[in-house]
């Protein structure tokens, strides 16, 4: 919990960034809180970070996971799974920010990245993925969460994923 001092701190730090949009520190600001929130709201937003190699992408997810504290899902990079990050999100609502969303060259982080998008359409709403098991037991996930992803470039190609991800520049 923030005091409203901190919270304002938090909402001067997300404005102080060179934002390309006008207003996105507000925006980013509001997506922090909503992000804790993703459990009991209807909709669960998500944000795509796009900026240059070197402007900082990589210090301010380190922002986010240190005001996060352990009430985050933190991994790196294009060669995490969805599978793994569908297991560790089942049945908890935290935050999962993702620096390095960009595959480059490398085809299993780009199919990584397209699944990472579909999880993110399913948490906008809150699902169920059901996955059947090798011993013929299936497994239930339950998504709900808000997905903070840094990358270069974002890899949304569909409509139906751009309206439910705020992309920063």
């Amino acid at each position: 919990p923030l005091s409203d001092e901190e919270g304002c701190e938090l909402v001067e730090l997300m404005r102080a960034r060179s934002w390309v949009l006008p207003g996105a520190g507000d925006v980013m600001a509001g997506w922090m809180v909503a992000a804790m929130l993703a459990g009991v709201m209807p909709i669960s937003p998500h944000v795509w970070i796009n900026a240059p190699q070197g402007t900082g992408k990589s210090t301010f997810r380190d922002d986010l996971r240190a005001v996060y504290g352990d009430a985050k899902i933190d991994p790196d990079g294009g060669h995490t799974t969805d599978t793994g990050i569908r297991q560790t999100i089942t049945g908890v609502a935290l935050p999962v920010v993702i620096d390095e969303a960009e595959g480059g060259d490398d085809e299993k982080a780009q199919k990584n990245i397209r699944r990472w998008i579909e999880l993110m359409r399913i948490a906008s709403y809150g699902g169920t993925i059901l996955h059947g098991g090798a011993d013929g037991t299936p497994r239930k996930y339950q998504i709900k969460c808000s997905f903070a992803l840094f990358s270069v470039a974002n890899s949304i190609e569909r409509a139906a994923d751009s309206s439910r991800c705020i992309v920063l520049d």
